[in-house]
């Protein structure tokens, strides 16, 4: 079967589950509207790679069933949470070309305090102290309470991959085994976001950067397909040689999207460099720029107000050091070692074929 073909039967049953199983959970008309809002964020976009490599690697080993359609939203419902408090954390405002949960909390707070800038429309209200702080009080309520429900659907979320992988319906040791390896990758993904948020105010390696990945994008793949395995009754730990190098090559290629990606990503191509993020582009930018190009780069990364022009420098300068073209190359090797890995696994010729095109579609998307 063509591989996009395949690809979108498997999203499409995936979301199918998702929806299903979160609105089995809105039982109480208070929290009705929070799930609905949750629902439609985990929903809301993406491209559910990684429930996808969960049921292919069961199926390279069993034949696939609902226990496994189940059990594979687990991974998804992490990814969610792990965005959802990752928008909140950065400020964000889009994801998928639509507003992050963040976002729309702000929105509903901001709405249900009835404030109105209008009177502000006019110098002699700013020179009173009490305006200065209506100001700082609706900025700390909106941050305060978006960043809440931001933390609380995360919560929420973690539970609910917790849930389903226990409701799957495999044996009870499996089970337990499987859900052992859900809760360390819960723990290390959260040191990944710890090692995102340090990296940005220090100067990095390239070895630095991967480690990073390593404990965000690469666990992502590497435990669901560990699990998937441990549930299928053929647990193999050759699946790592192929899941974290085909997701290096993912975040590195999803890096060079969020800096040179257009309308199509659903998120602003600038927000990397205006944040000040140590990706790989960068890294290897600093490691091969001049000093004025370091000077400029150092300028504008890091600057939230940086001008459409000030990020066009830094692109150029991407460019003019080989940092685009070298982490172009970086992502291919990674998804080309991926696929050699799959070589010696004993997988289904079907899943075998799919998860090496996998690897080569993770570099090449446009979105």
């Amino acid at each position: 079967m063509d591989f996009h073909l395949q690809f979108n039967i498997l999203k499409n049953e995936v979301e199918e589950r998702i929806a299903s199983f979160l609105d089995a959970r809105k039982d109480s008309p208070i929290l009705r509207g929070f799930y609905d809002d949750m629902r439609s964020q985990v929903l809301k976009g993406g491209k559910r790679l990684r429930p996808i490599v969960m049921i292919q690697t069961y199926a390279g080993f069993k034949e696939k069933d609902q226990s496994i359609l189940t059990a594979c939203l687990s991974c998804e419902f992490v990814h969610s949470a792990s965005l959802i408090l990752d928008d909140a954390m950065d400020e964000d405002i889009l994801r998928h070309g639509k507003k992050t949960f963040n976002a729309i909390y702000a929105d509903k707070i901001f709405d249900s305090m009835n404030f109105s800038f209008q009177k502000y429309g006019r110098g002699s209200s700013w020179i009173q102290k009490e305006g200065l702080f209506d100001l700082l009080y609706v900025q700390r309520a909106l941050s305060r309470y978006s960043y809440a429900m931001s933390s609380l659907a995360s919560n929420l979320l973690y539970s609910l991959s917790v849930k389903c992988l226990s409701e799957a319906g495999f044996d009870k040791q499996v089970t337990l085994r499987a859900l052992a390896l859900h809760n360390e990758m819960f723990r290390q993904l959260n040191e990944g976001q710890l090692l995102d948020m340090f990296m940005e105010k220090r100067q990095c390696t390239e070895q630095d950067y991967l480690a990073m990945i390593d404990k965000k994008s690469g666990l992502l793949f590497a435990f669901p397909m560990r699990i998937a395995a441990i549930l299928a009754g053929n647990d193999t730990p050759a699946l790592d040689q192929y899941s974290f190098p085909m997701a290096r090559g993912f975040q590195i290629h999803d890096d060079i999207l969020g800096t040179f990606g257009g309308k199509e990503t659903g998120k602003p191509s600038d927000s990397d460099i205006k944040k000040g993020k140590r990706t790989l582009l960068v890294i290897t930018a600093v490691k091969e720029a001049t000093e004025e190009q370091k000077e400029a780069m150092d300028a504008t990364l890091g600057k939230p107000d940086a001008t459409e022009e000030e990020v066009d420098n830094v692109r150029t300068i991407l460019r003019e050091t080989g940092a685009l073209e070298y982490c172009q190359e970086k992502a291919r090797s990674f998804t080309e070692q991926a696929r050699k890995a799959l070589e010696p696994i004993p997988l289904k010729e079907e899943q075998n074929v799919f998860l090496g095109d996998l690897a080569d579609f993770v570099v090449e998307r446009d979105f």
